[in-house]
Protein backbone atom coordinates (compact mmCIF):
# COMPACT_ATOMS: atom_id res chain seq x y z
CA UNK A 1 0.00 0.00 0.00
CA UNK A 2 0.95 3.18 -0.56
CA UNK A 3 1.93 5.75 2.23
CA UNK A 4 -0.53 8.97 1.30
CA UNK A 5 0.80 12.57 2.30
CA UNK A 6 -0.32 14.40 5.40
CA UNK A 7 -1.75 17.31 5.88
CA UNK A 8 0.95 20.11 6.93
CA UNK A 9 -1.41 22.07 9.04
CA UNK A 10 -3.58 19.31 11.20
CA UNK A 11 -1.66 15.69 9.76
CA UNK A 12 -4.67 14.78 8.50
CA UNK A 13 -3.87 11.88 5.75
CA UNK A 14 -4.64 13.04 2.47
CA UNK A 15 -5.89 11.02 -0.54
CA UNK A 16 -2.59 11.95 -2.24
CA UNK A 17 0.22 9.20 -2.15
CA UNK A 18 3.55 10.56 -1.32
CA UNK A 19 5.33 9.82 -4.52
CA UNK A 20 2.77 11.62 -6.79
CA UNK A 21 3.72 14.76 -8.49
CA UNK A 22 2.94 18.17 -6.95
CA UNK A 23 1.64 18.93 -10.54
CA UNK A 24 -1.34 16.68 -10.30
CA UNK A 25 -2.43 17.53 -6.64
CA UNK A 26 -5.08 19.96 -5.38
CA UNK A 27 -4.63 21.89 -2.59
CA UNK A 28 -0.43 21.77 -2.35
CA UNK A 29 1.08 24.91 -1.59
CA UNK A 30 4.69 25.47 -3.16
CA UNK A 31 7.07 26.33 -0.27
CA UNK A 32 4.94 24.66 2.35
CA UNK A 33 3.35 21.38 1.30
CA UNK A 34 0.44 19.41 0.93
CA UNK A 35 -2.73 20.46 3.00
CA UNK A 36 -5.80 18.73 3.61
CA UNK A 37 -9.05 20.20 1.76
CA UNK A 38 -10.69 21.55 4.74
CA UNK A 39 -7.48 23.65 6.10
CA UNK A 40 -6.81 24.43 2.59
CA UNK A 41 -10.50 26.48 2.63
CA UNK A 42 -10.12 27.70 6.12
CA UNK A 43 -6.66 29.24 4.96
CA UNK A 44 -7.94 30.74 1.75
CA UNK A 45 -11.41 31.87 3.19
CA UNK A 46 -9.56 33.76 5.97
CA UNK A 47 -7.52 35.21 3.57
CA UNK A 48 -10.16 36.26 1.40
CA UNK A 49 -11.89 38.14 4.66
CA UNK A 50 -8.60 39.41 5.55
CA UNK A 51 -8.39 41.09 2.00
CA UNK A 52 -11.88 43.21 2.10
CA UNK A 53 -11.71 44.28 6.01
CA UNK A 54 -12.63 48.13 6.77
Amino acid sequence: MMEKENCVICGKETPYPKDMNIEQRDNYIEGVGQLCIDCYIDLYNKKYRDNFKT
